[in-house]
């Protein structure tokens, strides 16, 4: 980051006292882009500019190939329950750089620092993993296997450090860094998903290298209201991509995440959710929700749901989603739901449903009748 963005703090983490300090230094930048004028491109880590090609193939929250629109996936960014502080932990036993880090013995307040940097995602909604390419980006801390000094371990995410000027003080401390990170990107998530931000999903604007940007989700326009560089093969945006799948493949390939669940991927129908928050995309002017249900297995109903679209005899698809069919359960209104697909394990990945071959709803549409086999919640 390496300036000084505005930020309110309200993890648990903090204590009251501390979070008043924040607001009452902060509140005069509140909602301020998190950049300077110029790129910070002096990035040290040589391994972090060799492409991962680990993912390839395995899931959608990373395009093999570094899609300036879409840096990571909005299910994968707020994923915060992505791994766990054992699993950071062992990230940092063994990391990709084939070093063990020197965070795997740094505590805070006597904490693991790997639990500390769990708790700040989840109090935040955002994914760890996240944060960790935030540090690595930053400082390239996670590549040490050696302890940083003072100054470096108190300026982790560079929040309070203006280009050419001494850090601030009041910024000092790996725990206040953490909030300052995490309280911007989740503000600034926040601010497109409600559309008050400079960068905002679907807005195209230009980045500080002159390229204009649409963002393809919330999380994309978080990370460019964060640091709007592209900088591809250098720095920016492109660096944020490409350490994110780095540590995103290690931690499946350590065990501790699945890329191929669809909850990592940007919320469209099929995808499977919890609340209509969970399904943060429209299309031709119609909002999507979450279609909820229960289901009951060995006599344990619990309560499933994917998100969907209102339909009267068709439904739009995704290049790379499985394709839709518009189906109703009650024949007065219809809903989009996923064919039984190899992108959903014709059904497997989304739990509760079954594949079943299922009638077009037609409504007032000049739709033609049809069958097709899709991923469908138990019968009302």
């Amino acid at each position: 980051m390496r300036r000084s963005p505005g930020f309110f703090a309200r993890g648990a983490i903090l204590s009251a006292a501390f979070l008043s300090l924040l607001v009452l230094s902060c509140a005069d930048g509140a909602g301020a882009s998190a950049v300077g004028d110029e790129p910070y491109t002096a990035h040290e880590e040589a391994a972090d500019f060799v492409i991962e090609t680990g993912a390839d193939g395995k899931s959608d929250a990373f395009s093999s190939q570094f899609d300036p629109a879409r840096v990571v996936s909005e299910g994968f960014f707020t994923n915060s329950g992505a791994v766990t502080g054992d699993a950071m932990q062992a990230f940092f036993e063994a990391t990709p750089y084939g070093t063990r880090c020197w965070l795997a013995d740094e505590t805070l307040d006597g904490a693991r620092m790997a639990d500390v940097i769990v708790d700040v995602a989840v109090a935040y909604n955002l994914n760890p993993i996240i944060l960790l390419t935030r540090m690595q980006v930053e400082r390239s801390l996670i590549s040490k296997n050696e302890a940083v000094s003072a100054h470096t371990r108190d300026f982790a995410f560079g929040c309070g450090c203006y280009d050419g000027q001494d850090c601030l003080e009041e910024y000092r401390g790996l725990d206040k860094q953490l909030a300052c990170a995490a309280t911007t990107l989740s503000d600034l998530h926040a601010a497109s998903v409600d559309g008050s931000g400079v960068w905002k999903k679907g807005k195209a604007r230009r980045t500080l290298d002159d390229l204009l940007i649409t963002p393809f989700n919330h999380a994309s326009a978080s990370l460019y209201g964060y640091t709007p560089w592209v900088l591809q093969g250098t720095g920016g945006n492109w660096l944020v991509w490409n350490i994110t799948r780095k540590y995103a493949v290690h931690f499946e390939r350590l065990g501790f995440l699945d890329l191929s669940d669809p909850t990592h991927d940007d919320p469209w129908v099929g995808r499977p959710c919890q609340e209509h928050l969970d399904c943060l995309f429209e299309d031709a002017g119609q909002a999507a929700f979450c279609l909820q249900f229960t289901s009951t297995e060995n006599l344990v109903t619990t309560p499933r749901g994917f998100c969907s679209l209102p339909c009267e005899g068709y439904c739009p698809d995704l290049a790379g989603a499985a394709p839709t069919f518009c189906v109703s359960l009650d024949e007065a209104s219809g809903f989009c739901a996923p064919r039984a697909h190899e992108k959903n394990a014709f059904c497997e990945k989304i739990p509760g449903t079954s594949a079943l071959e299922t009638e077009r709803f037609i409504g007032t549409s000049n739709a033609y009748p049809k069958t097709a086999v899709t991923c469908m919640p138990p019968a009302p």
